[in-house]
């Protein structure tokens, strides 16, 4: 974080479920069980998160529920971040945050929220492990989108990780109109630990669109198949006349490419067992509406 700091690079930290609750169990082959307990790791991190200049606050004091405002071309986009698998409390706080700023374009960012094995957000959240791993409760991702998410029309993207390879859904919220672009990006079986890749989106709100590209920083390379070009009016009346056409007439649609030329058949995406070396998983499909 020293480095990101000394080069001018803001950051926003999110907590992950190796991030907290670990206890001794002397069971092998693991010996530690995680997330059995609220107690946070990453909380030695928020003094130095919170001097960063577009920090705003927190929810308890520690950065694994935490916002901030970045002032872009256009308008400020709201950074939300949430702790894995986050309480009714900590909702209820992001609810109040989002109503509060309906001016500015949102996106979340939580640990745990898609699932490469369903092909859809995380159903169950509070499933337990063996060894009593990932027993703290809180909401999946499908909660998460239900009682936040598809409630707040500012909210356009959200961030996720933790279930294994990269994947696309694209859903409906409550209010007319209201489009939710959700991305999981997770390397951690892919070959030696993931080779540094690391998901780059890139902005360009002139032209309405996000460029979501995939970069190996250890194989100083870039995964074509992972690129994405996703759609989305960020300027807000002034383009409202000119923004793509999507049909809502469902909230979830199987299609291949976000890009709009595009074939719309189905067809896997990228996960470990796709990469060579990497441990074996099930096909990740991407979702979205036509």
């Amino acid at each position: 974080l020293g480095h990101l700091s000394q080069g001018g690079i803001l950051y926003c930290l999110a907590q992950g479920d190796h991030d907290l609750g670990y206890e001794y169990t002397g069971v092998p082959p693991f010996v530690f069980r995680k997330a059995a307990n609220r107690k946070s790791r990453i909380s030695r991190l928020t003094a130095a998160a919170s001097h960063q200049p577009h920090f705003r606050g927190t929810f308890d004091g520690c950065i694994a529920n935490a916002y901030y405002e970045l002032p872009v071309p256009y308008f400020t986009l709201l950074v939300l971040v949430l702790e894995y698998r986050p309480r009714h409390s900590v909702l209820r706080w992001a609810s109040h945050i989002l109503s509060a700023r309906r001016e500015q374009y949102a996106v979340i960012v939580t640990h745990s929220y898609l699932d490469s094995v369903s092909h859809a957000r995380e159903a169950q959240a509070n499933a337990t492990q063996r060894d009593g791993s990932n027993s703290i409760q809180g909401n999946s991702g499908a909660a998460l989108f239900d009682s936040l998410v598809r409630r707040h029309s500012n909210v356009f993207l959200v961030l996720c990780g933790h279930s294994d390879g990269e994947g696309y859904l694209l859903s409906r919220g409550s209010a007319p109109g209201h489009v939710v672009h959700q991305l999981l990006s997770n390397y951690q079986q892919w070959p030696r630990g993931g080779d540094g890749w690391l998901r780059v989106l890139t902005f360009d709100p002139s032209a309405d669109t996000i460029t979501v590209r995939s970069y190996s920083t250890y194989l100083a390379a870039h995964e074509p198949r992972s690129q994405l070009v996703l759609r989305h009016c960020m300027r807000g009346p002034q383009c409202t006349a000119t923004r793509p056409h999507v049909d809502l007439s469902q909230s979830q649609v199987w299609y291949a490419n976000q890009s709009e030329d595009a074939p719309t058949d189905a067809r896997e995406w990228l996960n470990s067992s796709q990469v060579g070396g990497g441990v074996p998983s099930l096909p990740l499909v991407q979702q979205g509406l036509d």
